[in-house]
C-alpha cells in the first residue's frame, strides 16, 4: 500500500503527459512527483514551495518530450 496523498495533477490537452505531485502521508513534508515515464523527490518543503517547483517545471515543458507542445495544464 502506498502512503502518498495526491496533491495536485497536470496534464496535456491530450492526457498523453502528466505530472503528479504526491506528498508522503507520514512524513508530511516530503514530496515526490510521477509522470508517463520518470519520477522523482523534490524533498523536504513546504506544500507551496512544492507546488511551486511543479508548475515552474510544467511551464518550461520539463515534463514534455517535444517544447512545442502546448503546455500542460493543472486539473486538480
Amino acid at each position: 500500500m502506498e502512503n502518498r496523498i495526491l496533491v495536485a495533477r497536470w496534464e496535456s490537452k491530450s492526457r498523453k503527459h502528466f505530472a503528479d505531485l504526491y506528498q508522503d502521508a507520514e512524513e508530511s513534508q516530503v514530496y515526490s512527483y510521477r509522470g508517463n515515464g520518470y519520477g522523482g523527490c523534490l524533498g523536504v518543503l513546504t506544500r507551496q514551495e512544492a507546488v511551486r517547483i511543479m508548475q515552474e517545471r510544467v511551464d518550461s515543458n520539463y515534463f514534455q518530450p517535444d517544447n512545442a507542445k502546448t503546455p500542460m495544464r493543472k486539473v486538480k
